[in-house]
């Protein structure tokens, strides 16, 4: 969640990311079968900061409103296939909204 990535510890001020931009990577990088790794140091105290739990709270709820049900669920039915072969499938991401 640390942002630009040049530190493994917190540091007071430092830059960090916001849920809205966590979800952007997670797809970048999920999504195309890579981990997504996210740097959550704890502070002095040993604890994860507010500020950080609160974006990983936001980035928790995108990814369960936009991933948490089977597409065929979301879809309303059954999908079915045709005799094609199917090599991929693009799926959208609609309607996530951050506060």
């Amino acid at each position: 969640i640390q942002n630009p990535g040049d530190a493994w510890f917190w540091h007071k001020g430092h830059a960090y990311l916001k849920a809205p931009d966590l979800f952007e990577h997670y797809l970048l990088t999920v999504g195309q079968g890579s981990n997504y790794i996210l740097n959550v140091p704890p502070d002095t105290s040993g604890s994860i900061p507010e500020y950080f739990a609160n974006e990983l709270a936001a980035l928790g709820a995108a990814l369960r409103a936009s991933f948490g049900a089977p597409l065929a669920q979301t879809a309303g039915g059954r999908l079915r296939c045709g005799p094609e072969t199917t090599d991929h499938v693009v799926l959208s991401v609609a309607g996530v909204a951050f506060n």
